[in-house]
């Protein structure tokens, strides 16, 4: 497959997307017709008095994980909890640049040099 059949793809994928965005939104456009414009405006001011509450457990959680991960490397070794399994693996890196620097001098080396592909599929900001 070349470069312009995956860009296709990755085109068709985007296009499904927009094609799902398409249908929810009509789909909520249908439904918030349905309910009386009083319901609605109840329904605004339940979820203003809930955004506050929400947002400061959402912080909680965000600094809860954070001190939790510090405290896990500590640790050093896996835990499992009733809700959560926290797997720990020391990863060995190099510095690439500095390493084929030295193999220029020492190819000897270049037999343990392997790389493995990594990919990442990350929207633009806009596909509409």
């Amino acid at each position: 497959m070349d470069e312009k059949e995956l860009q296709e793809k990755m085109d068709e994928l985007a296009d499904t997307e927009i094609q799902r965005d398409m249908v929810v939104a009509e789909r909520e456009t249908l439904r918030q017709k349905q309910i009386p414009i009083q319901v609605q405006a109840e329904l605004e001011q339940i979820d203003e008095e809930f955004a506050p509450k929400i947002e400061q457990i959402e912080l909680n959680i965000k600094a809860r994980k954070e001190q939790l991960q510090a405290l896990l490397k500590e640790y050093a070794r896996p835990v499992k909890s009733k809700y959560y399994n926290w797997s720990y693996e020391e990863e060995v890196t190099y510095d690439a640049k500095a390493m084929d620097g030295y193999a220029l001098n020492h190819p000897e080396i270049l037999w343990m040099r392997s790389t493995k592909p990594k990919t990442r599929l990350t929207p633009k900001k806009s596909k509409i």
